[in-house]
């Protein structure tokens, strides 16, 4: 099995909405976000059907609404897990399943971005659904 590293973009057809600290619309929206994925599988494709599988069950992306992404997919040689995973302290203290076992074992935060946003404008976000 392989160890992979992806570097993954969701866009949204349509922006989801921020809100200022008084849960009110500031006009512009998250039109996606970034994600950085560990993972440990056979190959490239049966990676990409574990982070798939994955964003199907966060409750509030609706995938048939959004495009998704592999920007980078990386494989790490198991000679460089204990540089890359195990060396590297912001990975190793978020480390959520053994690299050695098969599935997902570091997820990222989500970045969230939208087109217009500078480059030094920042977001807080906090995601619920809303219901119906």
């Amino acid at each position: 099995m392989g160890l992979f590293w992806v570097r993954l973009i969701v866009t949204f057809h349509q922006p989801m909405p921020f809100l200022d600290g008084d849960a009110n619309e500031d006009g512009k929206g998250a039109e996606g976000f970034l994600q950085e994925i560990g993972c440990t599988t056979e190959n490239e494709e049966e990676v990409k059907q574990m982070v798939i599988d994955h964003l199907n069950r966060i409750s509030w992306l609706d995938l048939s609404a959004s495009d998704v992404t592999f920007d980078r997919i990386g494989e790490i040689p198991r000679e460089e897990l204990a540089s890359e995973i195990y060396g590297d302290t912001d990975v190793k203290d978020s480390l959520i399943s053994d690299p050695l076992i098969r599935g997902i074992w570091y997820l990222s935060g989500k970045g969230f971005f939208h087109e217009r946003a500078s480059d030094d404008e920042f977001y807080r976000v906090k995601v619920t659904r809303k219901e119906e």
